[in-house]
């Protein structure tokens, strides 16, 4: 069996002496050897540590891979297998390590198979030109064990068991190169961003009634992909995806629903779709639920028309408006704030600012209502995962109607009848045609799925106090987007 590597494979190790492991819990954010794909019989490269004791060499893997044999190749025990605490940490080393003892031998570079051997030379370094040592017993043994594919020459003439230098030139394939990042675990999350204008990762403008959605690049042009067994960077260009696809996702996108996005490879082609809707507006189905591997979150379900289980990378979410199209837009005097797209990586401070186009309004009523009562002054948004803090503040000037007057003011979260935070204007010893200015603010803990924030208002039940709008009342709501 041939040795092997597995990516980002951590086992916590109870087992105490010399002999066979049994393969304990895994730490957060690593996997085990089966969820790596291992079986029975498979002999990856390992390192222990031991408190001050280490330990390399290969592992056999058994019963359903929950023990392994020890073969060890070098150790703080004078190469013999160390005498285990039960505290040990067991981690599948990069399967470059593997190649780089084992390639010093014409016999067991001629025992490799031929994608082994162009892994090996992937991990000696460079894209293009890879430099290693060889114990060999001719130049020509050398060159052959490489392969018919490689070209080969010697820098020095060498008899035989002499250590000769032997420069190989290969051009790799970019699936190779693909595969040896991975090997090195080289990863970082989606370099790019949602966004519903073309070319533009961060949106200042109004984008309404969109039906395409974009993801472009932002921090860089690559996205981890996961293929079951590596997670691999891959570039992208910008992708996009209409609201109406019915090919690579499982349905046009609805009137009012909450659905996350996923970018998948699909036969070789990169993709953007998203899954299916969300049970209602703050909560996400079985069927949408995500998972994480190697610190990346995924879809853990197959979605109709995209990607298998585990096998599209989230990066984001959006809330369809009435008419099941997209929008993100600015609040300004007499239109409300919409967010309606969410990146869940790189995101970004957004602030949006509404309020009503009346320059007054006068209300009494004890019961609480939407300000002027009506749904301009309030900002919506979208959030895929409970992350960020949201913050708003509101103020306004009021002119007090009677002697002792008063109204409440202030904002609520999905809600005009329930205040969330609010002030008192007026109230004892005010006289009448006083004015007062006023401002409140707040912070609401991370959230989920979609809300809106609106301003909202309250009287005393007898005075009819005069609100000023437009020029003296703004809500403001500041999330990350």
């Amino acid at each position: 069996m041939a040795k092997k590597s597995f990516d980002n494979v951590r086992h916590l190790i109870a087992t105490i002496g010399s002999g066979v492991i049994n393969l304990g819990t895994v730490p957060e954010t690593w996997q085990s050897f089966a969820a790596a794909g291992a079986v029975d019989g498979d002999q990856p490269s390992y390192e222990i540590i031991d408190g001050a004791q280490r330990e390399n060499g290969y592992l056999t893997l058994a019963n359903s891979v929950t023990t392994a044999s020890r073969t060890v190749t070098s150790s703080s025990n004078g190469n013999a297998p160390i005498i285990l605490s039960g505290s040990a940490v067991l981690t599948c080393v990069p399967i470059a390590n593997v190649f780089n003892k084992d390639m010093l031998s014409v016999a067991s570079i001629q025992n490799l198979s031929p994608d082994e051997k162009g892994i090996g030379l992937d991990n000696l370094g460079a894209t293009t030109v890879g430099k290693a040592l060889f114990v060999a017993a001719d130049q020509a043994a050398a060159r052959n064990a490489l392969g018919a594919t490689e070209t080969g020459h010697a820098l020095m003439t060498a008899p035989p068991d002499m250590v000769v230098r032997v420069d190989v030139t290969q051009t790799l394939s970019a699936a190779r190169q693909a595969r040896g990042r991975a090997n090195i675990s080289v990863m970082s999350p989606p370099q790019g961003r949602l966004t519903l204008q073309s070319g533009v990762p961060v949106m200042s403008t109004t984008q309404a009634a969109k039906a395409m959605i974009y993801y472009t690049t932002y921090l860089g042009n690559q996205v981890p992909i996961y293929d079951g067994a590596s997670t691999v960077m891959t570039a992208f260009m910008e992708l996009s995806a209409s609201t109406a696809d019915t090919t690579k996702s499982p349905a046009a996108i609805g009137a009012s629903k909450v659905n996350d996005w996923f970018i998948w490879n699909d036969a070789g082609t990169l993709r953007l779709s998203h899954g299916p809707d969300w049970t209602n507006d703050t909560t996400r189905s079985a069927g949408t639920a995500l998972t994480m591997v190697n610190g990346i979150w995924l879809n853990n379900a197959m979605i109709a028309n995209g990607p298998a289980a585990s096998r599209g990378t989230y990066v984001g979410t959006t809330r369809s408006n009435s008419s099941s199209q997209l929008d993100f837009v600015m609040g300004t005097s007499g239109t409300a704030g919409w967010v309606g797209i969410w990146n869940a990586y790189n995101r970004r401070p957004c602030t949006m600012t509404a309020s009503d186009t009346a320059s007054n309004w006068t209300y009494q009523t004890g019961a609480a209502r939407a300000s002027n009562n009506g749904v301009v002054s309030r900002v919506s948004f979208v959030s895929g995962l409970q992350e960020d803090t949201v913050e708003a503040s509101f103020n306004t000037r009021v002119t007090i109607g009677g002697t002792n007057g008063y109204t409440l003011q202030g904002f609520a979260l999905d809600s005009t009848s329930t205040f969330s935070a609010r002030s008192l204007v007026g109230g004892s010893g005010t006289a009448t045609n006083a004015y007062t200015n006023h401002a409140v603010r707040s912070s609401f803990s991370p959230l989920l799925g979609f809300h809106y924030i609106a301003s909202i208002e309250e009287g005393d039940g007898v005075t009819p106090n005069l609100v000023h709008g437009y020029g003296y009342a703004n809500l403001t709501v500041t999330l990350w987007s």
